[in-house]
């Protein structure tokens, strides 16, 4: 990231582990990382770099919005569609599409992290000493499960 971007600090903390999840309408099949999606029309939502990168060489189909992207896999314009986990089974659920199979295992999983502009680098020191801290107490995970209890995401 930082060579993509080198007026960015990452504070170097993970804050969230991403899980990137296959989903599709067919029959579910199993998969076994991204080059398992070959030879179908995979989509995807615009500006997820990690799934832009391991999608290169497959046949892929790039949607605007997340509601677009579900809907291409509806109408049979995509054959699977990748996703962030969470972010899936939210938006399957609050569209109400019921026919949507999740793939197993997931694709990858990848941590974020925070970042800051260099002109503050004088916070990621503070910023890592609060992090550390959260995260030796398992604040971080906490929030993120209790997030996504409220939503009734996670399995």
């Amino acid at each position: 990231m930082e060579a993509q971007y080198p007026n960015l600090i990452q504070v170097p903390v993970p804050l969230y582990r991403v899980r990137f999840s296959a989903f599709t309408k067919q029959a579910p099949f199993q998969v076994d990382g991204w080059s398992s999606l070959a030879g179908k029309r995979v989509g995807y939502y615009r500006g997820i770099k990690a799934i832009e990168m391991n999608v290169q060489g497959l046949t892929t189909d790039v949607a605007a919005t997340q509601p677009l992207l579900y809907q291409k896999l509806l109408w049979g314009r995509t054959d699977v569609i990748v996703d962030e986990r969470l972010t899936a089974r939210y938006t399957i659920r609050e569209m109400g599409l019921t026919d949507i199979h999740e793939l197993k295992p997931e694709l990858a999983s990848m941590f974020t992290y925070h970042y800051v502009n260099k002109s503050h680098a004088d916070l990621v020191p503070k910023l890592t000493a609060v992090l550390k801290d959260m995260a030796e107490h398992h604040e971080i995970e906490q929030m993120t499960a209790r997030e996504a209890a409220k939503l009734k995401l996670d399995d």
